[in-house]
């Protein structure tokens, strides 16, 4: 049965939310990786072996940004799910 809002059958919107989901974990894991780097810049940078600033801070801007991507997948997976 096709959804209304959407056009989309059950097992077309089902097949979206999967793809959806499969991306928030690769952007996930991605993430974990900004905030290791960033902690291990942080660690070296304590132990006096330089000055880490700039790439701490992009290391941060980039698991924000990934926060965000992961943010709009779930909204649209919530959108696919309720048919708007």
């Amino acid at each position: 049965m096709s959804d209304p809002g959407t056009g989309k059958g059950e097992s077309e919107i089902s097949r979206l939310v999967a793809e959806l989901e499969q991306e928030i974990a690769g952007l996930e894991q991605e993430q974990r990786r900004c905030e290791a780097r960033a902690r291990e810049l942080m660690e070296r940078e304590a132990r006096g072996e330089g000055v880490f600033a700039d790439q701490i801070f992009r290391q941060k801007q980039e698991k924000l940004r990934l926060a965000t991507e992961i943010r709009h997948r779930q909204v649209r997976i919530n959108h696919l799910r309720l048919g708007v």
